[in-house]
């Protein structure tokens, strides 16, 4: 995960909000905040998580013919 200046902001605001006095427009802005972060983190980790799904799915394949293999032994 890429250090993204506005995790700090995104906390702060998090921590605001389990301690009570939380109002609309603060609640707005931290789900703003939030949205805008995770999409940010989303892009960069997006590449990762399409690379391991590849690896999973090649992983998948390998299994799936080793089960038809022990079937058709039967």
């Amino acid at each position: 995960m890429k250090n993204d200046s506005r995790v700090p902001v995104i906390l702060n605001e998090i921590n605001k909000a389990c301690h009570g006095g939380l109002k609309v427009v603060d609640q707005k802005r931290l789900e703003v905040g939030i949205a805008m972060g995770l999409h940010q983190l989303g892009k960069e980790d997006n590449r990762a998580l399409l690379k391991e799904i590849r690896q999973l799915e090649r992983q998948l394949r390998v299994v799936n013919q080793k089960a038809r293999d022990n079937l058709a032994c039967l």
